[in-house]
């Protein structure tokens, strides 16, 4: 069926299409789990189309008691330009999103790289547990550093970063416990999964037989 007004044709079928945006309870049981773990902006993006979703709930209410025959082109432009007004928010908030996670991805494996520099020089090597040292310059600590905490949103990922780099313990085997821990916490910043249950023993290579000989020149 369709109503014609003005020369404005518009379809009465779109009508079903406002209803059914109106959450069923499940729907917000799902949607109120999914914030539970959400970043700050991820609750932003969420918040708007939850807004979106009212709104279509609302404007099916509106067409209902006005008749979709008295709508007007003013109706139907302050309509698009409400849409692309929220459209372009969810855009920016998306491209903000996807620098933040690259920052914070390149940051955190930056961060094991000085993990295992300041491991492997901070023990000192024996017999039964050589270690093989790996260096890393104060610059890069201190840029690794800034870099997370501008970008993550774990307070107990950046302050076992501190545990690894400031070890309140002389035992090594406390150091693959926190590194365990550390590298857990990064899957879990970076959306890569549940946490992984690994062996203290096998958690860290201090030494290996591939590395090229040293030249004697």
């Amino acid at each position: 069926m369709r109503a014609f007004r003005r020369g404005l044709v518009i379809d009465k079928d779109i009508i079903p299409l406002f209803k059914n945006h109106l959450m069923t309870p499940q729907e917000v049981k799902d949607i109120a789990n999914t914030l539970k773990n959400s970043t700050q902006n991820q609750l932003i993006v969420y918040g708007i189309i939850i807004t979106l979703i009212y709104i279509g709930g609302i404007l099916y209410q509106y067409f209902q008691a006005r008749s979709i025959a008295s709508a007007t082109k003013k109706d139907i432009g302050e309509l698009t330009r409400l849409a692309k007004t929220v459209e372009s928010q969810i855009k920016a908030l998306e491209d903000t999103e996807k620098i933040k996670y690259t920052l914070k991805y390149n940051a955190l494996l930056k961060s094991l790289k000085l993990v295992d520099a300041y491991t492997s020089t901070h023990w000192l090597p024996s017999p039964d547990f050589p270690i093989m040292a790996q260096y890393a310059e104060i610059e890069e600590f201190r840029d690794c550093q800034n870099e997370i905490i501008l970008t993550c949103d774990n307070n107990e990922l950046v302050n076992h970063f501190y545990k690894l780099m400031f070890p309140t313990s002389n035992i090594i085997g406390e150091q693959m416990k926190n590194l365990t821990a550390y590298r857990n916490f990064i899957r879990a910043e970076l959306g890569f999964g549940k946490p992984l249950s690994i062996y203290t023993d096998t958690v860290w290579f201090a030494s290996i037989g591939t590395q090229k000989p040293k030249s004697d020149n």
